[in-house]
């Protein structure tokens, strides 16, 4: 048998583990030990790249990207059998289309269908059935074939309704399937890769580029058909997410089967080719039927013999005929007919009681909450309302905790901290599961520990202003579902605290506590008082005194308080004590900065933080890894990285850049991961190199181009020029500055704001008082702007009143010229002119950059040099 790669080699090798006979190696001998070590090395290297294969992989993963597919129900026996297996009948002959597109089609099929027709359930039966890939195998030829799928969810958590979700899901599923891939598509995060790697790491610009490469690979090995249920469940642009897909699919190698409601954007984007498109009510006829049949026979009373074969037939055919389709309509229908027959109904009830039910869903619902028991309709209206305004499902316990509000209102505050036993867990979900049944209509269940919507449907259904209104109506005076939420989240925390390790788990799973102070950040706005009250009496539990040098459950709290973004309690904290949120090992700054997305609440904490006299320049390792970093440069990174334009421009328009500055950040740091190109500097206070606030003119260039950026940089830079008391040292540096700010303001609308900002600032130039120096350096911003509007083709016949007046000699005669002539010569220190945005793409990357040195990413060192 051969041996183990890594057991003891024989020979020379083991010549030298015994340290024995080490004179006596003869050639022979050190050839097999020069062998085995390549052997070894090589073994170690493959380790090495699983190892890698596997961080990059838990990177990509998130909790929730299972959660959608385990809850969809399974599809009930034989339906939906027709679009796999070929028949005579008229539904067989409609799914030989989609069984043809799976052998050998390409680009794009499209099921549309109403609401509750069964969309998620088929696609579903489809993604995971075996004649589905039987199929596609034809269709691959022989290559790997690699079939993911995923199901947006409107109820769900952010990432089960956002590109963010989609983009991770389907290249977890490729690179699971094709590790190979990760080497030739990623190189630069190939080398990069290790098991410290969170799924903050990504950017939405990278996965997105990611996927667009794969499907630009001319060589890539494999064929790719990817399964999307719910598309009018994405919480997006439906317009820019069908152009995705489509653009994606141009590949011959990858494909898509698509599900959604037949919304306006599906339908022009999807809808043109017959062969490639399919309504699901209009072929289900067959599978309601039988469905509805099968719902009824397994009530024993249904079987009855006093029921003839004809009377039951003439109600199944019924339901079918008014169900139009909808799946739901009739699981809603059954239950009803089950619960009359549970109550002895005649067959002529049964028939009485089918035509009483509305056969339009909207209306269903409604019949289903007025026949809840007038006694529950303020518990009932509570409990609606507390779920419509959660994002997510939340758990029975939640709405459980909630029952005590209505006997004491303080309940929670009042609550002592004490841990539930089992068997009292296990009773309260089940008292929770019946009164949800018996107080809610059906509308909402009980699974798996949450309650759930019945259906996406019945959450469109209460979001109207109708059920808004109705909900008001029927819930007490005042009612605030975020505070009540926030109340149930303390009294579950406070009879959970033997749960701690899971509540402040390092995964990225959110535990309670960040739950819970999500919600407070809502029900500071809706009742400060009281949330605050709930807030210290909940920090109240996790730091006693006494524990807080032992186990640290302090600064846990305090961590989420930061992570969650409860701004206004954080900013009171700190004005009570500067010191609340210090800590020996893990700086505040450095949770905050650390979300992926930053909030305007979280941009608030960060200010807040430095003007209590965090110091930006303190050093902190990320992530519990050796790389090390202080606040400043994890903002520049987290702003000016590649695929950050979100946090860019948040951090743009609240003066962050200048904030950081203004707290003592060096501007001699290096961003290791960050931009590429070098820094420009420019000020929005006195220019003396006191107040410099960072840019890169590649990543302003990047946002306006890819994210529709605002024209903010170059207004407020415009905005400081005139605002100079003096002439700034070395004006031309400045002025070259100006040109690139404007060179990035793409377009004429967004130019258009630039020159509405020039306009501002002459009329407020009193030419008689002014300094000649400051006159003429006023004078040169202005020609500089002219001149790149008149690059750009934009229309200044408006700003020929302020020009004259603000310069009324020699320079304004000069910059009217321009103006009326439209022409921009190439004279002194004009810009470059630009043919189209290509050529300036062009300018950007032919730039002369200085390279960092090796090893040490990108220099934003020494800001005042830049210029």
């Amino acid at each position: 048998m051969e041996p183990s790669r890594f057991e003891s080699p024989p020979g020379a090798f083991q010549y030298i583990l015994n340290g024995r006979q080490s004179a006596l190696l003869t050639s022979t001998r050190v050839d097999a030990l020069s062998t085995e070590i390549s052997r070894l090395a090589l073994t170690e290297h493959e380790l090495e790249e699983v190892l890698k294969e596997q961080a990059i992989l838990k990177s990509l993963n998130f909790p929730s990207r299972p959660v959608r597919h385990d809850n969809i129900s399974r599809s009930h026996e034989k339906t939906f059998q027709w679009i796999l297996n070929p028949d005579e009948d008229s539904e067989e002959r409609a799914g030989k289309q989609f069984r043809d597109w799976l052998r050998f089609g390409e680009k794009i099929f499209w099921f549309s269908g109403k609401a509750g027709s069964g969309k998620s359930t088929m696609m579903k039966f489809l993604a995971d059935h075996e004649t589905t890939r039987e199929m596609l195998e034809e269709w691959a030829n022989g290559s790997k074939l690699v079939i993911a799928s995923h199901y947006f969810w409107s109820a769900g958590t952010p990432m089960q309704k956002s590109h963010e979700g989609l983009y991770r899901t389907l290249l977890y599923d490729i690179f699971r399937l094709c590790p190979v891939l990760i080497h030739q598509v990623w190189r630069a995060r190939w080398a990069q890769a290790d098991s410290s790697r969170t799924e903050n790491d990504w950017t939405l610009a990278e996965m997105f580029g990611t996927l667009q490469a794969l499907s630009e690979h001319l060589d890539l090995p494999g064929q790719y058909c990817f399964f999307i249920d719910g598309l009018d469940e994405y919480d997006g642009d439906h317009l820019k997410l069908c152009e995705i897909l489509r653009g994606l699919s141009r590949s011959s190698k990858i494909k898509f089967c698509l599900a959604s409601r037949p919304w306006n954007a599906f339908v022009d984007a999807f809808g043109n080719d017959p062969d490639r498109k399919m309504c699901i009510e209009d072929l289900t006829r067959r599978d309601i039927q039988q469905y509805t049949k099968s719902r009824l026979m397994e009530h024993e009373k249904w079987n009855n013999c006093q029921f003839r074969a004809d009377q039951k037939q003439f109600i199944i055919d019924d339901i079918t005929d008014k169900a139009r389709g909808v799946f739901l309509w009739v699981f809603l229908v059954t239950r009803s007919l089950r619960e009359g027959l549970t109550n002895g109904d005649t067959i002529l009830d049964l028939r009485n009681r089918l035509e009483s039910l509305p056969t339009d869903l909207e209306r269903f619902f409604k019949h289903m909450l007025e026949v809840v028991d007038p006694v529950y309709h303020e518990k009932m209206a509570s409990f609606l309302t507390i779920a419509v305004n959660a994002k997510t499902p939340l758990l029975s316990l939640i709405y459980s905790m909630h029952e005590h509000e209505y006997e004491d209102e303080d309940y929670a505050i009042n609550l002592q901290a004490s841990p539930m036993e089992e068997d009292e867990l296990v009773a309260l979900q089940d008292d929770c599961r019946r009164r949800v049944n018996a107080r809610c209509g059906g509308l909402l269940e009980v699974k798996h520990g949450s309650v759930e919507w019945l259906h996406r449907t019945v959450r469109d259904f209460l979001f109207t202003r109708e059920m808004h209104d109705y909900l008001e109506s029927k819930v007490r005076r005042g009612f605030s579902a975020n505070l009540s939420t926030l109340k149930a989240y303390v009294a579950v925390l406070k009879r959970t605290r033997q749960l701690g390790r899971t509540v402040f788990s390092e995964d990225e799973k959110p535990g309670l506590l960040w739950k819970c102070l999500n919600f407070a950040t809502e029900a500071l706005e809706d009742s400060e008082d009281s949330a605050f009250e709930l807030l210290e009496s909940l920090e109240s539990m996790y730091m006693p005194s006494h524990e807080i040098e032992e186990s640290g459950w302090d600064f846990k709290f305090r961590r989420e308080l930061l992570r969650a973004g409860v701004d206004k309690y954080v900013s009171s904290k700190l004005r009570e004590s500067p010191q609340y949120f210090d800590h020996p090992f893990k700086p505040p700054l450095s949770v905050v900065l650390n979300q992926s997305q930053w909030t305007t609440r979280h941009l608030c904490i960060i200010r807040n933080l430095l003007e209590s006299g965090q110091n930006p320049n303190t050093t902190y390792c990320l992530n519990d890894s050796s790389l090390s970093m202080s606040g400043w440069t994890h903002f520049l990174e987290q702003t000016c990285s590649q695929g950050c334009q979100s946090n860019f421009q948040n951090a743009m328009d609240s003066g962050l850049f200048e904030f950081f500055l203004r707290s003592g950040a060096t501007r001699d740091v290096v961003v290791r991961g960050g931009p590429r190109k070098h820094c420009e500097v420019f000020s929005t206070g006195p220019l003396d190199g006191s107040e410099l606030k960072a840019v890169t003119t590649e990543q302003i260039y990047r946002a306006i181009r890819q994210e529709n950026i605002t024209h903010t940089p170059c207004s407020r830079f415009l905005q400081a020029l005139f605002s100079q008391p003096e002439i700034p040292k070395n004006p031309d540096r400045f002025l070259t500055v100006l040109d690139d700010l404007s060179n990035f303001s793409v377009g004429k609308e967004l130019y258009s704001s630039v020159l509405s900002t020039l306009e501002q600032e002459l009329a407020r130039i009193e030419p008689k008082g002014a300094r000649l120096g400051k006159q003429r350096f006023a004078a040169q911003i202005t020609e500089r702007v002219v001149r790149n509007g008149i690059i750009l083709g934009c229309g200044m016949d408006f700003l020929e009143k302020v020009i004259s007046k603000a310069f009324p000699g020699a320079p304004g005669s000069r910059i009217l010229h321009i103006v009326t002539s439209g022409k921009s010569p190439e004279i002194g220190q004009t810009p470059s002119k630009r043919k189209g945005e290509d050529n300036l793409s062009e300018r950007v990357n032919k730039r002369p950059l200085k390279a960092p040195a090796e090893g040490q990413g990108s220099s934003v060192g020494s800001l005042s040099n830049a210029l």
